[in-house]
């Protein structure tokens, strides 16, 4: 029994990628409502209460908050600190938090549960964007909530809860782009995207990486089915096609390069102190302690350049290396930006 060919073709074009992106840029979120506001209020407060409930005991440090804790307290003295091979961005919110609210249990512990607070609301907002409902939205919200190892890592001054909600403001970006929005608004998501890229970068060694090349991956893969869905002749019409690869190309060095100099910036502390003198110390680091976990050797940590607060801005001004990387990544940025 022969299949009709109009039917073969009904049942291809319903499962193409591009299809099912169409859907998501057509249905989008539903209308945000009170429903919504009461709801997310209350998911906000459930989590405030459970996280900043009691939030200075133990006084004692737990977990690896004898090393974020005292490494925070090494940049509050300008003093270098290379136990650890993480990104600093986490460690410098640490520090702010003990300067304004004084060293103790509460002041470590309140960039964490601040995060925890927040990326719960991030967690609506994402589960209304991906899935069209309001229920699916409170339930992934509510589960969060509920989670033990979220409480705890809301709870400890650690580096987890950092790179995770920043990674998830990226998928809440993301998903954003898919819907059709005006070319500016395009832009500024794409802008918001590669910061929140680079925090999520700056927060964790190694991890986050999965979470930039996944983004980008669908970002691009998104414009390609965009392309597709709009009934643009990439097969046979040139200029479609080089339009095409001019917005991979904008998108991707946009996004790339935001996350990349979002990324650096967190390492401007180690430079205004002249521990670093340029982008060769900064690779000379990660190698030394790519050294350290192979070999598992002693880490050392550095001296502190001599010439004390005088000659403490050595290395921001003296040395162009690192800015050269820096001003390239936004060069690069910026070209996207307007190629996109």
């Amino acid at each position: 029994m022969e299949i009709p060919a109009e039917s073969l073709a009904g049942v291809q074009t319903s499962v193409k990628p591009e299809s099912r992106v169409a859907a998501l840029a057509t249905s989008g979120a539903p209308q945000w409502s009170q429903v919504d506001t009461v709801l997310f209020c209350a998911l906000l407060l459930a989590d405030f209460t459970t996280a900043f409930w009691r939030l200075g005991s133990p006084r004692e440090m737990v977990f690896d908050e004898n090393q974020n804790v005292q490494w925070a307290q090494a940049y509050l003295q300008g003093l270098p600190w290379a136990y650890s091979h993480h990104p600093p961005l986490p460690i410098l919110i640490i520090s702010l938090a003990i300067r304004i609210f004084g060293d103790r249990p509460f002041s470590w512990r309140l960039p964490s549960a601040t995060a925890g607070v927040l990326l719960v609301g991030i967690t609506y907002l994402l589960g209304r964007r991906m899935f069209a409902s309001r229920l699916a939205a409170t339930l992934a919200a509510l589960l969060l909530v509920c989670d033990g190892l979220f409480l705890v890592n809301s709870r400890t001054a650690l580096h987890e809860i950092f790179y995770v909600i920043f990674g998830a403001l990226s998928y809440l970006m993301l998903f954003r782009f898919a819907r059709d929005l005006p070319p500016r608004s395009q832009a500024r998501t794409l802008i918001g995207m590669g910061i929140a890229l680079g925090l999520c970068l700056g927060s964790k060694l190694l991890i986050p990486v999965v979470t930039e090349f996944l983004v980008l991956g669908f970002l691009e893969f998104m414009l390609v089915a965009k392309a597709q869905h709009s009934g643009s002749d990439l097969m046979h019409d040139s200029r479609n096609r080089r339009m095409l690869a001019l917005r991979l190309y904008g998108s991707l060095a946009l996004v790339g390069g935001l996350s990349v100099l979002v990324y650096e910036a967190a390492f401007l502390p180690n430079y205004w102190f002249g521990w670093w003198r340029g982008i060769s110390d900064q690779l000379a680091y990660y190698a030394s302690h790519y050294k350290q976990d192979i070999n598992m050797e002693p880490t050392a940590i550095p001296t502190i350049p001599t010439g004390g607060a005088g000659r403490s801005c050595y290395g921001l001004f003296s040395t162009g290396r690192c800015w050269d990387v820096l001003s390239s990544t936004g060069t690069t940025a910026s070209s996207g930006l307007r190629r996109f």
